[in-house]
């Protein structure tokens, strides 16, 4: 932060400064909904430890909780666009390293990997007894174990 590029150039240099925005706006409203979130839950201390109730407590959290909500949106819809939008984008086909050019890291390499996989097992079942867990048998140690007593 600041964002990078320019607001008003080019079509790239746009969309540059488009995908720096959003990356600053999703660092400063995590770091306030982390900071507002820890004054809520500070809030939330006095009630809870205290012998009394302690109503301005019980206000100031659900105040906080508001506002950190806000601040909650404001990071996911910022992520968002990141994340299904612009960061969706193929690469440039000429190779030149733009700011926009921050792109997926998955490639057609990969799934290359996954195809040779699907011939190899038929199931995640199998994937599973390759590595020495049969999770279909009766006998499966899984199925033995019993939950914990609180």
């Amino acid at each position: 932060c600041p964002p990078k590029g320019r607001k008003h150039g080019s079509n790239e240099e746009r969309a540059a400064y488009a995908v720096s925005q959003a990356f600053c706006s999703v660092s400063v409203s995590g770091a306030l909904y982390g900071f507002l979130q820890a004054i809520y839950f500070i809030n939330f201390a006095f009630v809870h430890c205290a012998d009394e109730l302690n109503a301005r407590a019980i206000c100031g959290a659900g105040v906080d909780g508001l506002i950190s909500s806000t601040a909650a949106v404001a990071l996911a819809g910022s992520a968002t666009f990141l994340t299904c939008e612009e960061l969706q984008k193929p690469a440039p086909e000429d190779g030149k390293a733009d700011s926009v050019a921050v792109r997926r890291r998955l490639s057609e390499d990969a799934e290359s990997g996954i195809e040779e996989l699907k011939r190899q097992f038929s199931s995640p079942g199998d994937v599973w007894r390759s590595m020495g867990f049969d999770l279909d048998a009766p006998s499966a140690e899984l199925r033995d174990v019993q939950p914990r007593q609180l």
